[in-house]
This record gives C-alpha cells, structure tokens and sequence, in this order.
C-alpha cells in the first residue's frame, strides 16, 4: 500500500507546511503501532488467562468453584456471582469491573475489548 506521502504533490507547500504534515503522518504511525502492540497483547492475555484451567462451557463442574481460577466459592457467592456472558460462577479476583458498575469474568471482558477495537 502506497504512503500517503507518495500520492499527493507537495510541491506547492511550504517547507513548513511540509514538515507539519510530515509530523501528522508520523503522529499517526506512532498511534497505529501502539494500538497494534496494545491488541497484540490483549490477545496474549487472552490466551494466559484461557490457558490457566478456565472451564469449558461444556464441562461439568462444581458451582461452587470458580470458573476461572477453578478456586472454591462459598455458597453465599454463587449466587451474585454468574458472569453475564458467559454464566460461569467467578470469584472476584476473576472478574473486570465495567465503568458502569457491572462486571464480566476476565476473559468474557478481554474478548468484549478486543472485538470493540476490531
């Protein structure tokens, strides 16, 4: 894919003006490749956290242990503690607060972030 660069003639502009746009187009390449290197390791923690024991959904398992983490819950917390997504029972160190209040297991929460950015 060709730059931007090479398809317009900047032989009309300033140098100045040459060099803001120049600024702008690397502005933007630092901005692309952060955002790369930050889904890149959304996705790494993805895979960690999948690859720690999290339960699939078709196994069976427990209620009272932790879909995630796979640590016992108290039978208090199961009840307040179902994932909206994925209905796995999550302690809560296994769960990501929304800044609405509401919360999602870690890896319902990764997988919700990534596809936003996709």
């Amino acid at each position: 894919m060709p730059e931007a660069a090479d398809m317009i003639n900047f032989g009309f502009l300033t140098e100045s003006e040459r060099e803001l746009i120049l600024q702008v187009l690397q502005r933007d390449e630092k901005l692309r490749q952060a955002e790369e290197q930050r889904v890149r390791k959304l996705k790494t923690e993805l895979q960690d956290v999948k690859r720690k024991g999290a339960k699939r959904a078709n196994e069976r398992y427990s209620q009272y242990s932790c879909g995630r983490c796979l640590e016992p819950l108290s039978r208090l917390t199961v009840f307040s503690s179902q994932c909206k997504l994925c209905n796995h029972n999550v302690c809560r160190n296994c769960r990501t607060v929304l800044p609405d209040g509401s919360w999602l297991c870690n890896v319902c929460a990764k997988e919700s972030s990534l596809r936003q950015h996709h």
